[in-house]
This record gives C-alpha cells, sequence and structure tokens, in this order.
C-alpha cells in the first residue's frame, strides 16, 4: 500500500539509507519499521527498535529509544 506525504518531508529525510521504502511497504526494505511507544514532539517519538535495525535516524536515550525521522514522524500522524 503506497503511503504519501508532503514533498517538503521527504526532502527533510536526508540521512535515510532505505530509499523512503517504508511509503510503499510500511518497512525498510525487509527489517520492520520501530514501533511509536509515544509521540513526545515533532519529529521525537518514543519507539521499540529492534536491535539489527541500525538507523542513523534511532538515537539512544535512558534505556531506550528515541526516533528523529521527518517521514516516519509523518507517516505516525496520517496513521491516527
Amino acid at each position: 500500500m503506497q503511503q504519501t506525504v508532503p514533498e517538503d518531508v521527504l526532502q527533510n529525510t536526508t540521512k535515510c539509507e532505505w530509499g523512503h521504502s517504508c511509503l510503499e511497504s510500511g518497512q525498510l526494505e525487509t527489517r520492520p519499521m520501530c514501533t511509536v511507544n509515544r509521540v513526545f514532539g515533532e519529529n521525537l517519538m518514543f519507539i521499540e527498535s529492534p536491535v539489527l535495525n541500525l538507523c542513523p535516524y534511532r538515537l539512544s536515550f535512558g534505556f531506550g529509544y528515541i526516533c528523529t525521522c521527518p517521514t516516519h514522524f509523518a507517516l505516525q500522524k496520517t496513521s491516527k
């Protein structure tokens, strides 16, 4: 299922290593996308992250992870 996000959001997602594959498949190539537990600001989401999912937008924070991906944030907003 093709999902769409604004073009400016895609242009701001400059560190994506998977060519925005999440827009078509809902995952990053063959890896599942991180599960969002809580959104707490623009492009800031607490996530459950698979250990092998090395992403430049995933940041360690205490005992968990934060996602700062603009595209993931836009997809999260449209899924609500």
